[in-house]
Order: structure tokens, then sequence, then C-alpha cells
């Protein structure tokens, strides 16, 4: 009887370890069928991306010479040229004449007392703060106008 007991034990340990062999093979089957699943599936997208980026069509347009090629887009820019010239000239005129007048009242200074001093000085830093303000204003034309000619351009390369 001890001997049936022990040659049962052994079979059924034999039997333990055919199962977990049984065992382990289909895991490993089921891993690989995963690991296959997942090559196939990486290699469809990228396939898939490929496919994809060679349908899409670049180009290039030179936005610059079509519009240079228009003659109302030459004389546009050139009067657009003109007059940022101009009121670039004429802000140049009014600071320098605001520094003239800083210039006046430094060596009048001296002269004045404190209540016209501080008149003359208010009136100093109006027209500067009018010409900067002027400035301002120049500068937020030219960017519009500047946006506007981009603009321009995006709709005639689009």
């Amino acid at each position: 009887m001890a001997m049936e007991k022990d040659n049962f034990i052994l079979q059924l340990g034999l039997q333990w370890a055919n199962f977990k062999y049984e065992l382990n093979k289909i895991s490993v089957s089921i891993n690989m069928k995963m690991y296959v699943l997942n090559l196939i599936m990486v290699c469809g997208l990228f396939h898939l991306s490929m496919a994809q980026s060679a349908t899409a069509k670049v180009g290039y347009v030179d936005s610059d010479y079509i519009l240079g090629q228009i003659p109302e887009y030459k004389s546009a820019q050139s009067e657009l040229d003109k007059l940022s010239l101009q009121w670039q000239k004429d802000i140049e005129d009014r600071f320098a004449e605001v520094e003239k007048l800083y210039r006046i009242f430094r060596a009048e200074a001296v002269l004045l007392t404190d209540d016209m001093k501080q008149k003359r000085e208010l009136e100093l830093q109006d027209k500067e703060q009018e010409v900067r303000e002027l400035q301002k204003k120049t500068i937020w034309c030219r960017w519009r106008n500047i946006q506007k000619t981009t603009g321009a351009r995006k709709a005639h390369s689009g």
C-alpha cells in the first residue's frame, strides 16, 4: 500500500508537470500570437501613414514674383513706400523741433520765474507727447499696411 501511494503521488506529480508544460506551451503560443498580431498592426499603421504621406502634395508659390508682375501692386507698393518715408521725415522734423524748443528753454531757464518754467516745461512735455502719439499712430498704420500686404500675398498664393 505504501508503494501504491508512492506510485500515485509520482503519477500525480508527473501529471502536474505535464499540465504545467502544456499550460506553458499554450501561454507561449498566445504570447507569440499577440506578438505577431501587434507586429502586423504596426506594419499596417506604418503602411497607411506612408500611403497618406505619398499622396500629400506640397507646392511652393513665389508670391513676391507673382505680385511683382502685377503693375497695380508695384504702384501701390511704391505709394506706400513714399508715404512711409514722408511720415518718417515728418516725425523726425517734429522731434527736432521739440529738441530745439528744449534747448531754447534751457538757455532761457535762468531768466524765467518758477511759474513760467513750469508752464513752459508742461508745454514742451505736451508737444513731445503729441509727437510720440503721432509716431505710434504711424507705426500702427505701417503695421496695418504690412498686414494687408501679407494678407494679399496669402490670398494670391492660396
